[in-house]
């Protein structure tokens, strides 16, 4: 159970109750940024507090108004109130998986740490650095995510003087972490001799404190791509005296040290056809390997795959809907740790709207027909707009939400077809496609090609490899060889700019479309 948390602001200077609990560090997340667009930022909340407006109204059930739950970004505290964070679903830790063979540096004993800095999720994995074997693996969700979404919400946030509140958050989750190895490990954090953090440049900048005025505006040019190590004790962390920590080299502003690690263990450099290897997630960072030549990009698919924006969307977590499938006729579904549905995960999006086509439900532009144009007992209405019931399982997608999955999934495939024209290279000749990431480990390849996320034939070629960037994090925490090679694969990689780009934006806007469902 979340714990209430006491704030104050005076009556005559009202502050917002997501300011005052971003400053203790117990805020909720806020994916529109504290904007009041998403609705998703909910807490308990009592005490002197603002009356409720009918857009905060907007966004609650009437189950949950007469509970006293409140958006923390719409409430005003105007004197002494507490709040209590509504308590989220336990997250699924994706493990560390098998490193490919690499040479390892020689230790005597002692532990590094590893640490993957995602803008939704932060993943650590503890290494014994004599034998490189993988001893505990802890995840949580990037608690940045009460200052926005995306990386521009909380750039921008910085630059508005939240800088160290930024750094401080995530150190913070970095140390529960370590501290929560170290319990499972059976070792104190003065064993911990070395550590490697990972993570897409914004993620590195707001972890370090530098000033990130570089990545907000045209050209885009950061005054530093890391590739260094640096006195972990400096940098925050609670490790052996004089550990290093090492935060690999970034590729570009917006194609970060994750994707160099995640280059780094699947091997993408050394493919001897073409391949292409993707993270879905809110950056979509993917890169392509053809004769030797690498070529990046990041696309801005948002943050619709981890459940912002959609209107019962949640992380993958303990109550979670992953998973939606069709049995003669009926809507059937899955639920992260078996209990009552919560909500709707990525990968249950997914599969959601690759059934709801092959079912008459969503025709290719993405439109679910009014109640009374098709028989269906799964047609309904939410906030006055077209949705669909999942089953039985009290989660809908609304209109709206469609909407939101179909500017994601375009920009995913959108961005893979035009690393590949910028290669010169069709989509038929890609002998491979590895999917990689948290989220993209628990996705259906079929069901991301029937909805057009994935360009056609590529389900059938698809591997996928867990979270890479956490992968190779351990690799160059164990491997100085390893640490110079993705340096250098780095700086060797073309970064494909999409921003203006006139052939990404006329597939983007063309692969908004759905898929024709498959026949029979």
């Amino acid at each position: 159970m979340n714990q209430w948390i006491e704030v104050y602001a005076p009556p005559a200077e009202p502050k917002p109750l997501l300011t005052l609990l971003q400053r203790e560090g117990a805020a909720p997340h806020a994916p529109c940024g504290g904007r009041g667009n998403c609705g998703k930022c909910k807490v308990m909340a009592e005490g002197a507090l603002s009356p409720m407006t009918g857009r905060e109204r907007g966004f609650l059930r009437e189950a949950e108004v007469s509970g006293g739950v409140r958006l923390a970004c719409l409430t005003l505290v105007c004197g002494k109130a507490r709040a209590c964070p509504l308590p989220d679903g336990e997250q699924v830790v994706l493990s560390a998986g098998v490193l490919p063979d690499f040479c390892r540096d020689r230790f005597a004993g002692g532990y590094g740490l590893a640490v993957d800095i995602g803008t939704t999720t932060v993943a650590a994995y503890l290494y014994r650095l004599d034998t490189g074997a993988p001893i505990a693996a802890a995840s949580c969700g990037n608690p940045q995510g009460a200052f926005g979404a995306d990386v521009i919400s909380r750039i921008e946030q910085s630059l508005a003087g939240r800088q160290s509140e930024l750094a401080g958050a995530v150190l913070g989750c970095i140390g529960s972490l370590s501290g929560q190895l170290c319990k499972k490990a059976g070792i104190a954090p003065g064993q911990i001799l070395r550590a490697a953090l990972t993570g897409n440049t914004a993620m590195l900048y707001l972890l370090t404190g530098r000033e990130a005025s570089s990545l907000a505006a045209a050209p885009f040019a950061p005054d530093c791509l890391f590739g260094e190590s640096v006195d972990a004790t400096q940098l925050g962390l609670s490790l052996a005296s004089g550990a290093q920590a090492y935060l690999p080299r970034c590729i570009a502003a917006y194609v970060g040290a994750d994707m160099t690690c995640a280059i780094l263990a699947g091997r993408l450099f050394a493919a001897k056809e073409p391949e292409l290897l993707v993270d879905i997630g809110t950056n979509g960072e993917m890169a392509l390997c053809v004769q030797g030549k690498l070529y990046a990009c990041s696309t801005a698919a948002g943050p619709a795959f981890e459940g912002a924006g959609i209107s019962m969307g949640m992380n993958g977590g303990t109550g979670a809907v992953d998973h939606v499938w069709l049995t003669d006729g009926q809507i059937r579904y899955s639920v992260i740790g078996g209990g009552p549905a919560k909500g709707i995960c990525g990968s249950g999006l997914i599969d959601a709207a690759a059934v709801l086509r092959e079912a008459g439900l969503l025709d290719e532009t993405g439109r679910i027909p009014q109640m009374d144009e098709t028989a269906s007992p799964y047609l309904t209405e939410q906030d006055g707009m077209p949705a669909v019931k999942l089953g039985e399982s009290g989660v809908w997608l609304t209109q709206k939400d469609v909407r939101a999955l179909q500017l994601a999934k375009s920009a995913i495939c959108a961005g893979m077809r035009a690393l590949l024209h910028e290669a010169g290279l069709s989509p038929d000749k890609v002998e491979r496609l590895t999917i990689a990431g948290g989220f993209g480990s628990f996705i259906d390849p079929a069901n991301a090609e029937k909805i057009g996320m994935l360009p056609r034939g590529f389900a059938g070629k698809a591997r996928v490899i867990g979270n890479a960037a956490g992968m190779g994090t351990g690799m160059v925490l164990l491997s100085r060889e390893e640490r110079l090679r993705s340096e250098a694969l780095a700086r060797a990689c073309r970064v494909v700019e999409l921003s203006g780009n006139p052939y990404f934006m006329e597939r983007y806007v063309e692969d908004m479309l759905f898929e024709e469902p498959p026949k029979g």
